[in-house]
């Protein structure tokens, strides 16, 4: 069973009932199960009513399960559905996961209840939008997508039927039952999503790496959302559509702006290596139009990880598909100490460095006051202009320490007016003086 989350409601208008939909069960706790709000290839999603309070309503995801197969495919989707959307939850762009049970045969997922509709139905309704809403909407599923990808996570099914709308017309990205963790660097394997918005490398069946065919995927979301239809469509065959998706040869309407052109052939580059990066596109020109700042991502401050490791962690980190818990609780020891070791190599370097400046000012101020140490005057002046370089925290190659002599002390032995300094007599030449 997966762990229930904090309940919260939302309060909105009552909808119409409909109690003709054949439902499980007819309640969730204090929860009446009243409307069948949609159905899908793993269950439904059921609208849900406080007993205690008639104006506050949840959206409940109902999904069955084969009890004689406890382990699978549908099983594992579903706990790791909720494991992610309550991980994700605190982000005000993504759907709130409330609490999730296992009762009977099937799984009971209470999100938050979101009124507004999907962009699919903005847009069948409205058509193409201006590219200020367009870009108002596209910061939050930004910032959303940001805050997975900073959680290890990708979505994998980003699309306008994914994305809902609040009645104050913030996004809400729902669905996270196609979402996995990813490791940075490590290609995925597992192929999936929904074709119109899915990824060139998907479509070929090549590994990948999870972020970038979300970048993909969020790039249709915004063509759709400018122009009004599908980047890749083709009616005659699905084979047909894929051979288009896989070539990205995308027809902008004239009317589009020079940046938002630019933005999109930027995310809707087929070549993933090539492709524009999360960081990319929420720092692009087109999405900061008309406003001081990129978007926040909302990704709280990590705290290092400490020995001993806490073993329910491990155990959380092993059921969302990281490894085994031997295998996990090795590699975090591993970069514990390898962090630890590089934390007390800087702390090192950072010393000494900090007690060759401070003799560096020494000397320094012992020629200010003029005493009898001679300095070369070009080293000094080269190790002053160091000195005053707000950023030198540390001598370079460059800025070494200025090498020093002692002065010598005068001999006041009279010398021979015939013997002369060793440095000027002739090469292979040997003077001896008495």
């Amino acid at each position: 069973m997966a762990t229930k989350m904090q309940r919260h409601h939302t309060t909105v208008t009552p909808p119409s009932l409909d109690r003709t939909a054949q439902l499980p069960r007819r309640s969730l706790g204090n929860w009446e199960l009243i409307k069948t709000l949609g159905k899908g290839s793993m269950g439904q999603v059921v609208l849900a009513r406080n007993r205690n309070s008639p104006t506050e309503f949840s959206a409940v995801k109902i999904i069955p399960r084969d009890p004689n197969c406890p382990n699978s495919d549908t099983d594992t989707r579903t706990r790791r559905e909720a494991t992610l959307s309550g991980l994700l939850s605190s982000h005000p762009n993504i759907i709130k996961l409330y609490e999730s049970q296992l009762s009977g045969n099937h799984y009971y997922l209470r999100y938050e209840y979101v009124s507004g509709g999907t962009l699919f139905d903005l847009v069948s309704r409205s058509g193409p939008l201006t590219e200020p809403h367009a870009r108002s909407i596209a910061r939050m599923i930004a910032s959303g997508i940001q805050y997975c990808h900073g959680n290890s996570v990708v979505h994998r099914d980003l699309k306008i039927d994914n994305i809902l709308l609040t009645t104050n017309g913030e996004v809400k990205i729902i669905d996270f039952g196609l979402a996995s963790t990813y490791t940075g660097g490590k290609p995925m394997h597992t192929h999936c999503g929904s074709l119109y918005f899915a990824a060139p490398e998907l479509l070929a069946g090549q590994p990948y790496q999870g972020p970038s065919v979300d970048v993909w995927s969020f790039g249709v979301v915004i063509f759709v959302l400018v122009v009004g239809h599908m980047p890749f469509d083709d009616p005659s065959s699905i084979p047909a559509l894929q051979a288009k998706i896989k070539q990205g040869q995308v027809e902008y309407p004239p009317w589009l702006s020079e940046d938002c052109k630019n933005l999109l052939a930027r995310m809707l580059t087929v070549d993933p290596t090539r492709r524009a990066t999360m960081d990319e596109v929420v720092a692009h020109k087109w999405m900061n139009l008309g406003f001081p700042s990129p978007v926040e991502s909302h990704i709280p401050p990590r705290r290092a990880i400490e020995l001993p490791l806490d073993m329910a962690v491990v155990r959380e980190m092993s059921a969302l598909g990281f490894g085994s818990e031997e295998q996990i609780f090795a590699d975090l020891v591993a970069v514990t100490k390898q962090e630890k070791q590089e934390v007390t190599a800087i702390t090192k370097k950072a010393a000494a460095a900090a007690i060759t400046k401070k003799a560096a000012a020494a000397i320094v101020t012992a020629i200010t006051e003029k005493t009898t140490i001679t300095v070369i005057p070009k080293a000094v002046q080269h190790h002053r202009q160091c000195l005053e370089k707000e950023n030198a925290h540390h001598y370079g190659d460059s800025c070494a320490p200025p090498k020093l002599r002692p002065r010598k002390p005068r001999d006041s032995t009279p010398r021979d007016p015939a013997c002369t300094d060793a440095g000027s007599a002739p090469r292979g030449v040997t003077q001896q003086c008495q």
